[in-house]
């Protein structure tokens, strides 16, 4: 009965929770086809109590399914608001007058060290715009990877589904960025941690956001997060930077529902 869903539609939503586990709706003794299911266990009780959300494509009054509906269906059973699959690195950034021409001394006027990468970038936005956010990669055991798992959890990001490789270093940049025009130049040094496979992909996981946001980094398992996520009815979320454009994006692009793209890559595309 949310005040902005339509009258004729509040009888879709049916929700019960019992103790047991069994849903005390009549004509509806355990979850069906069409039907989402939660469990949530009490630490004072430690028993487990089941919402059972079932769903109808009509109402009895033969009112149509709405997005109304729909958007706050998806707020109701979503665990995430948005996914991140990106690489996160660290950014040491410098604010400088002019960008070096050969060998100088220059003093900058101002410099920080944070989390950097266009997709960690986007879903730390969203965490501190109030969205429920996860991020998927791979993170190196040295002091960069602790800075960057750190720097996520502040933020107020589920870092749960991090993989941790504790030999292997994360990926690291020197950002230039000049203080008339905002230009940027970047050194950048990859991780040595190994790409994301579809195997990474924990059952359920992509199903369990609205929106899937990426880059077409760890390739293989952008693809199979991808095509999950369409096969769920989850939006895909594409940001395609500058440089960034290479010929296998084309099996990506169609599989995504918001392409954020800089100049340069629509034009090669």
């Amino acid at each position: 009965s949310h005040p902005w869903l339509p009258r004729r539609h509040r009888t879709v939503i049916q929700i019960g929770i019992n103790k047991k586990g069994e849903s005390p709706l009549r004509h509806s003794p355990a979850p069906r086809s069409g039907s989402a299911t939660t469990t949530n266990t009490s630490s004072e009780t430690k028993k487990t109590q089941t919402t059972f959300v079932h769903i109808s494509k009509r109402t009895p009054y033969g009112g149509l399914w709405t997005r109304k509906t729909q958007r706050y269906l998806e707020a109701r059973v979503s665990a995430y608001d948005v996914i991140g699959l990106g690489v996160s690195t660290l950014d040491i950034l410098a604010l400088v007058d002019h960008f070096p021409a050969g060998e100088e001394i220059q003093r900058a006027h101002d410099m920080a060290l944070q989390g950097g990468g266009p997709v960690a970038t986007a879903i730390v936005a969203l965490a501190r715009l109030g969205a429920r956010t996860a991020m998927l990669d791979a993170v190196g055991g040295d002091w960069r990877g602790r800075l960057i798992c750190d720097e996520l959890s502040r933020e107020g990001v589920d870092t749960a589904h991090l993989r941790h490789h504790n030999e292997c270093s994360s990926a690291t940049a020197c950002v230039l960025v000049e203080r008339r025009t905002g230009a940027r130049t970047i050194v950048y040094l990859p991780g040595s941690t190994p790409e994301l496979s579809p195997d990474d992909l924990g059952p359920g996981l992509i199903e369990s956001a609205r929106i899937l946001h990426l880059n077409g980094r760890h390739w293989e398992a952008c693809l199979a997060a991808s095509r999950r996520a369409r096969a769920a009815g989850v939006r895909v979320s594409f940001d395609g930077g500058a440089d960034r454009y290479r010929p296998e994006m084309r099996q990506l692009l169609p599989l995504t529902d918001i392409a954020i793209v800089a100049r340069d890559f629509a034009a090669r595309y």
